[in-house]
């Protein structure tokens, strides 16, 4: 499945998607993810994907974000950096 996303306010995300509170700003980015059931029940999420903040904010303070979107312990996380404006 092939994801884009534009504007999407990160403080709405759900909070076990991992990313850190400190975070505000507009996600932007882009997916391709595949989630496979093994016949045990088990998901084994597959793919990834990259995105940044537009207008970021980290504790208040405008800063440069850049996502990833990974499979971890089987399910999909977010790896975020930062670096202050």
């Amino acid at each position: 499945m092939k994801l884009d996303a534009k504007g999407v306010d990160i403080r709405k995300l759900p909070a076990e998607w991992g990313l850190p509170k400190e975070f505000e700003g507009k996600l932007r980015g882009a997916a391709e993810l595949t989630l496979l059931i093994q016949p045990d029940g088990r998901l084994e999420p597959r793919g990834q994907g990259a995105g940044q903040l537009d207008d970021a904010k980290f504790v208040g303070l405008p800063a440069e974000v850049k996502m990833r979107l990974v499979p971890k312990n089987g399910r999909y996380r977010f790896d975020v950096t930062q670096q202050e404006k």
